[in-house]
């Protein structure tokens, strides 16, 4: 009985060409590599360096030192270290020795989650969530955030599927938006 009512659909927001040109310009994390609040995936097949350059990086951010001749702006990092730890403390004391200025560990803002985490997984994603706002606690805002690596974030899912990528680069972008930070995947 009564009139039917008919639902508006929902759309998308639009901007007009003011509103796009008066956006402010990007901002970098790393001068011309990074942008401060993107999602990036450095890739290349097994034992090319990937992880020495991305540990490079998120060492020049914790830091504040530039990366080989790139500005950097400085702020706190998490490194998830999906492949395990072994060996990285040696390549962060070689770093802190060789690119460090003197600065010690202690001095750092950079925190290393030890184990994969899946990032199609809502449990292991509001896990991921609960320990970021801890350290934030600590450590202020992330600027970093560095999955090591893509595969190891997959647990179980296809690398190779949309679907499971998708959910993937899903959870990368609550990460980057929940956090105001960077993420970078190493794949």
């Amino acid at each position: 009985p009564g009139e039917i009512e008919h639902e508006q659909p929902e759309v998308y927001v639009t901007m007009a060409l003011g509103e796009l040109m008066a956006m402010p310009p990007v901002q970098f994390l790393v001068d011309s590599l990074y942008t401060r609040h993107g999602f990036s995936v450095m890739y290349g097949p097994p034992g090319c360096g990937k992880t020495f350059i991305a540990l490079d990086i998120a060492l020049c951010v914790a830091a504040g030192k530039d990366f080989h001749g790139m500005g950097v702006k400085q702020g706190s990092v998490l490194y998830i270290a999906g492949e395990g730890v072994g060996g990285l403390g040696k390549r962060i004391k070689a770093w802190i020795e060789n690119r460090g200025g003197g600065i010690t560990e202690k001095e750092l803002p950079f925190y290393v989650l030890p184990t994969a985490v899946d990032f199609t997984n809502a449990g292991d994603v509001e896990k991921l969530k609960a320990t970021i706002q801890l350290l934030e606690e600590r450590a202020g805002g992330f600027s970093l955030i560095v999955v090591d690596t893509v595969a190891r974030a997959l647990l179980g899912a296809d690398e190779n599927s949309a679907t499971d990528i998708g959910k993937f680069v899903k959870t990368c972008d609550v990460l980057k938006q929940s956090y105001n930070a960077a993420l970078l995947g190493i794949h």
